[in-house]
C-alpha cells in the first residue's frame, strides 16, 4: 500500500471515529482531535486534511458543541462567582 492510500484509508477511519464520538455526545473532543490530525495531514495530504475539516464543520454544528473561544463549565464557573 503507498503513503497515499494509507492516509485515504486511515482519513477514511478517522472521519467515521471522530463522527461516532460526536454523535456519542463527545463533539469538543473530536474538534480536538480533528484539529491536530488535520495539522499533521495538511501539508503532505491536502486533500485528506480538507476532509478533516469538513468533518471539523460537522463536529462544530452539532447541538451539543461549546462556540469556538469556550469551554465547557465557562458559564458554570461564570454563575458560581456571582453567587
Amino acid at each position: 500500500m503507498t503513503d497515499d492510500a494509507l492516509a485515504k484509508s486511515l482519513t477514511t477511519l478517522l472521519v467515521k471515529t471522530l463522527r461516532a464520538l460526536g454523535q456519542a455526545g463527545q463533539p469538543d473532543e473530536g474538534l480536538r482531535l480533528a484539529g491536530q490530525a488535520w495539522s499533521q495531514l495538511r501539508h503532505d495530504h491536502p486533500a485528506e486534511a480538507e476532509r478533516i475539516n469538513g468533518t471539523m464543520h460537522y463536529l462544530a454544528r452539532l447541538p451539543s458543541s461549546a462556540p469556538v473561544g469556550t469551554h465547557r463549565g465557562d458559564d458554570e464557573a461564570d454563575e458560581s462567582a456571582g453567587s
